[in-house]
């Protein structure tokens, strides 16, 4: 069993890690004794080891079915195309894959083609959209610091910022931040994802492609932030500071709610997700409206459009992972090349495939691309450095 620093994990860690889900899986004894001393040894994890058990117990994709022939069909293709090594342990991790990917054709979706990583030279290589693929933190003296992994950030009253990923900790001082109102930006490119707690103690998940501009410190009667991109924000209340949410069309103002935005400037459509409390919302037009738990509001060029909601498939990325509704097989392709940075478009005959359920957006981002093409009909290549998917017949 590989050591890993499991210490750190949370419930979406565990329910995307190999190990944990070859014990959930496949049953495997080795697994099992390792897992069980480890909850023993650590009884601080049960919560999010539960809680992981939960999220791969829970996950379905229930739009496409296959018929009975196309099921066979993909059986055998599955069995042959993972290589029939010798040893006990391939020989498991062989099980473990078909095992997983038949569940997914019977309507479970845990994960897909893990034999990828034991084949030489069979897995696609995913090239990059962007080079820039740091996070950056650009204070208000326009000095910048770089992380090259998701990184979590914390401001205290006084101003400091306690900096934290999965290798390290660190604070970074008073010193170097501009005191007062100075704003600053936190720079998250596509395929990374960041979180920070402002020094109200409001909390906010930023998503890929994401910028987010904001003091080290609110004013006395007002605080304001600016968005770029997609964020989710718990909002600490506080009757005389309302919270204002700045994007390119529109501004949010509340006191103290949970709520999605999603601003990305290139999107025809914006949105906000409310998950409690109320909300103000006014474009740049002068359009005003109220929005309510579980409603969705789409703001376009020409109008606004409110409607109930499950709100959590709208915020559902900050737990590592895409829940949808009939949702157009491209833009489900949009949201995962923001999220890992890399080029996906797919051909016309199939750009609006409705597909309901959950895809765990695990690490390797071609798990979540093989996933989608074991659940619905279609196949995808590297075309010169973007991936493009199209429609797979069925032999």
């Amino acid at each position: 069993m590989m050591r890993k620093e499991y210490t750190k994990f949370n419930a979406i860690k565990f329910s995307t890690d190999f190990y944990f889900l070859q014990w959930r899986i496949a049953g495997d004894s080795e697994s099992a004794k390792f897992w069980i001393n480890f909850i023993n040894e650590n009884p601080e994890k049960k919560v999010e080891i539960d809680a992981a058990i939960r999220i791969i117990d829970s996950i379905r994709i229930n739009d496409y079915r296959f018929t009975d022939d196309e099921l066979h069909s993909e059986w055998m293709r599955i069995q042959a195309s993972i290589p029939k090594y010798s040893g006990r342990r391939v020989k498991m991790w062989r099980c473990l894959a078909i095992a997983s990917c038949f569940a997914i054709l019977l309507g479970f979706h845990y994960i897909s083609n893990i034999y990828n990583s034991s084949k030489t030279g069979a897995t696609y290589m995913l090239a990059k959209a962007e080079k820039n693929d740091e996070i950056r933190l650009v204070l208000g003296d326009n000095s910048s610091i770089s992380f090259n992994q998701n990184t979590d950030f914390t401001y205290d009253k006084t101003g400091n910022i306690v900096v934290s990923n999965m290798t390290k900790e660190k604070i970074i001082s008073q010193k170097k931040i501009i005191a007062g109102l100075q704003p600053n930006k936190l720079i998250v490119p596509k395929g990374k994802r960041s979180s920070l707690i402002l020094s109200d103690g409001s909390k906010i998940w930023i998503n890929s492609g994401s910028t987010l501009q904001f003091p080290s410190k609110f004013a006395p009667n007002r605080r304001e932030i600016g968005v770029d991109g997609e964020i989710y924000i718990e909002v600490s209340k506080d009757a005389n500071r309302p919270f204002i949410v700045k994007t390119s069309r529109f501004e949010v103002k509340v006191l103290g709610t949970k709520f999605n935005v999603s601003a990305y400037k290139e999107d025809a459509k914006n949105e906000v997700a409310l998950v409690e409390g109320s909300v103000k919302v006014m474009d740049k037009l002068g359009r005003k409206t109220n929005i309510k738990p579980n409603e969705l509001l789409t703001v376009s060029a020409n109008n606004f459009h409110k409607e109930y909601v499950d709100v959590y498939n709208y915020i559902s990325w900050k737990d590592g992972i895409f829940r949808f509704v009939n949702e157009p097989l491209k833009n489900i392709l949009i949201r995962l090349s923001r999220y890992y940075n890399i080029s996906i478009d797919c051909a016309d005959d199939i750009r609006d495939i409705n597909i309901s359920g959950k895809l765990v957006l695990f690490d390797n981002p071609e798990m979540a691309l093989n996933s989608i093409s074991i659940i619905i009909p279609v196949k995808y290549k590297n075309d010169n450095g973007k991936i493009i998917f199209s429609k797979k017949t069925i032999k």
